[in-house]
């Protein structure tokens, strides 16, 4: 795979991480402090997953191109609003000195300073890209790349919801390995028969569903756009079905509604309708209409939790990562079974742990990033299907914390960012 500004060995390790990008597959390691009241939760576990080796890996040999090029690592015959940069790289140190800051008033310190690295390489992952992808010449290799982790996650996720359980297991790929009778696991009545619903290789069907709801508009436009050939559009054709397919069988609401909303968008692009951004979405809150009565409640209590954390911590948070620890001072949340997870609202659990100011650094970046795209929406439909994308982070990141908390999702969510700032060249056109 070719991309326009990276080589050689580099190049296929960018090409290997995004092919990974979904993949779940990780060394695990239990610590004490992974524990709470004895019960382990997942989101303290310090894991070093695949997509980590090569992003550092990609990391390094930048690193060493740059040095022995002797030459800016912003180099190039980019035209750059320089203004715009240096606002958004301002809010993101300034976001990662403050979520820093926070770990000193964590009451599990080992567990934020393993988040804060995990956010430190976010963004070096975000800067990269930013610095090294050419969005007009690398687009369709990157959606190509994508698109077959959509086909295999679909392929697999359609396999589990017919033999209602995992077909492989872990080592494939980082399959959660689970039965209709496991406990804990995602079940819905369908029909009347109780069945589990499908989780690819990521942790939830939800987060599964979130995925594809971002990545299938990608593949939509690439297959409309970006191919010429009758059997490549057939092909991009076939994994969009069966990515559908798969976001149907995930159940998750918020992303069939946020799902539909990016198609259509694109649709709007690519038949050459008006499509008009309209910023009221972002405060679009699906949850009464998208849950039922326990997940709704839960969330609700997780929120009510969140809130009186704010109230107690408004400055600096609880600490980066430390939600679960901080929460079962404020009370339990219904179930049958301890349920020790973060607030489902990426906005609140900032709020949280970081504080107001780290939530308010966050803000202003989403801004600058929607502001980044809106300065050339007209010129490029590159850019409004971003603005796609990061309304559609938005919005699932008012129902669910994986964009922010787990791997492949915070991912994309860097990958989206990266893609962004690498808009800021004015030259980009359709």
């Amino acid at each position: 795979m070719h991309f326009e500004k990276i080589e050689n060995f580099e190049s296929l390790l960018f090409a290997l991480l995004l092919l990974f990008l979904p993949v779940n597959l990780a060394k695990h390691f239990f610590f004490d402090f992974a524990y709470v009241e004895g019960i382990l939760v997942d989101y303290l576990i310090p894991t070093v997953y695949l997509t980590d080796i090569l992003i550092w890996g990609l990391l390094g040999f930048w690193l060493f191109r740059v040095f022995r090029n002797l030459s800016p690592v912003s180099s190039g015959s980019k035209t750059i609003n320089s203004s715009t940069v240096r606002t958004v790289e301002l809010f993101l140190l300034a976001l990662i000195l403050i979520s820093g800051l926070s770990v000193f008033r964590a009451l599990n310190q080992p567990a934020a300073i393993y988040r804060w690295l995990k956010l430190f390489e976010y963004t070096l992952f975000s800067f990269y890209i930013s610095k090294n992808i050419d969005l007009k010449k690398d687009w369709s290799t990157i959606v190509k790349l994508l698109s077959v982790g959509v086909l295999f996650e679909s392929v697999l996720a359609i396999a589990q919801w017919f033999k209602q359980g995992s077909v492989f297991g872990y080592w494939f790929f980082g399959e959660n390995k689970y039965t209709v009778s496991t406990p804990g696991i995602a079940i819905l009545d369908f029909a009347g028969i109780r069945k589990a619903r499908p989780y690819g290789t990521f942790p939830h069907p939800n987060v599964l569903g979130g995925y594809l709801a971002v990545v299938l508009p990608w593949i939509l436009y690439i297959g409309m756009k970006g191919v010429k050939g009758i059997k490549d559009r057939r092909f991009h054709l076939l994994i969009l079905i069966l990515g559908l397919v798969a976001v149907f069988l995930s159940f998750s609401r918020s992303a069939w509604v946020v799902g539909v909303l990016g198609l259509l968008g694109v649709l709007g692009l690519t038949l050459r309708t008006d499509f008009h951004f309209n910023s009221s979405l972002v405060l679009f809150n699906p949850i009464p209409i998208l849950l039922n009565s326990l997940s709704f409640l839960r969330r609700a209590e997780l929120n009510w939790i969140a809130l009186e954390i704010i109230k107690d911590h408004p400055l600096l948070g609880v600490g980066l990562n430390n939600f679960t620890v901080a929460m079962n001072k404020y009370g339990q949340v219904s179930g049958w079974t301890r349920f020790l997870q973060p607030v489902h609202n990426v906005y609140l659990l900032l709020a949280a742990e970081i504080g107001l100011v780290g939530l308010s650094l966050f803000l202003c970046l989403l801004f600058s990033s929607f502001k980044i795209l809106a300065s050339s929406f007209r010129a490029s439909k590159f850019h409004r299907l971003l603005l796609i994308s990061l309304t559609q982070v938005v919005l699932l990141s008012f129902v669910d914390h994986y964009f922010w908390t787990l791997q492949q999702t915070s991912l994309l969510f860097w990958l989206v960012l990266g893609l962004v700032f690498s808009a800021v060249d004015r030259k980009i056109s359709t």
